[in-house]
């Protein structure tokens, strides 16, 4: 009760002072967001700021995505879409209808999980003494929970009841912001520093045991050896990288940058990236991009 009180306590001061810190920032924009729409301004300026609530459901997480591998994955890729059409078989409507490839791609790793419920049953269970680790690692899997929870749907279904996500009313707030499915790579950075904690508790339950000092050497080898070679294969990317431009063509070619009458900065940058066949597109298509500051 006491730790988790502190745990709490550490969060409401965190967020209010980051409150207090962006508030100068953020509150112009949010005005700027409750202004109605009017006819002469940027079509960019009312898309961003009337995204209706289906972006969000269509840009959200679902959370069989933190648990399914990459579709560039040289084994489990042939699977991957096969798998998101069983699931979309279900039902077809938001709850089963996953994000874009490219936004869907959080998988957390098997590995990485069993590692980061080990450090959490070694707390949990009080295998040893672990009073300094858990101050770290309960508030990384609380944080890790609270943006799992908010990179799920702004509502979903049960029983024939609407129940509003945390998304939900953050989009009242800001209406600009809709891929929260993004918020996966956060909990993907909490789950393997949690994970860490994890392979600690290993070696340390290794480095503890009656055996030899050459056994203990081999087993901690044994053991690093085996979940490298596990979390590799299971991030392993074929091909190792998606794009496919001559950066340094395209560099020479962009290579001016100046001022356009009134629109400010204005740079202007071709990029290629590969599209998924889901898109109707060839892959390694370019395309043409334009950014005004």
């Amino acid at each position: 009760g006491e730790t988790l009180g502190k745990i709490l306590f550490s969060y409401l001061s965190i967020f209010c002072l980051a409150a207090l810190l962006i508030s100068p920032f953020i509150f112009p924009v949010l005005s700027d967001a409750r202004q109605p729409a009017k006819s002469d301004q940027s079509f960019l300026r009312r898309d961003s700021y009337q995204r209706p609530i289906l972006n969000l459901l269509s840009l959200s997480a679902r959370p069989w995505d933190y648990f399914i591998p990459s579709a560039d994955h040289p084994v489990f890729g042939p699977f991957v879409p096969r798998i998101y059409e069983w699931i979309k078989a279900r039902s077809d409507d938001f709850k089963t209808i996953s994000a874009p490839p490219h936004e869907r791609t959080i998988f957390l790793g098997i590995t990485t999980i069993i590692l980061t419920l080990t450090a959490l049953v070694a707390v949990i269970l009080k295998k040893r003494n672990f009073d300094e680790e858990r101050a770290v690692i309960l508030p990384l899997a609380v944080t890790g929970l609270i943006l799992f929870l908010f990179s799920l749907p702004p509502y979903i279904y049960l029983a024939g009841r609407q129940i509003y996500l945390p998304t939900y009313f953050l989009y009242q707030i800001f209406p600009m912001f809709r891929t929260y499915a993004r918020l996966g790579v956060i909990v993907l950075l909490l789950i393997i520093l949690l994970a860490g904690w994890g392979i600690k508790f290993l070696l340390d339950m290794a480095a503890r045991s009656s055996m030899t000092v050459a056994k203990k050497r081999i087993t901690i080898f044994l053991t690093l050896f085996i979940i490298g070679g596990s979390v590799f294969f299971e991030f392993l990317n074929v091909p190792l990288w998606n794009v496919d431009a001559d950066f340094f063509f395209l560099m020479g070619r962009h290579s001016a940058l100046f001022f356009q009458g009134n629109l400010g900065f204005f740079l202007k940058a071709q990029y290629a990236i590969r599209v998924n066949a889901e898109y109707s597109c060839q892959r390694n298509n370019f395309f043409s991009g334009n950014m005004s500051f």
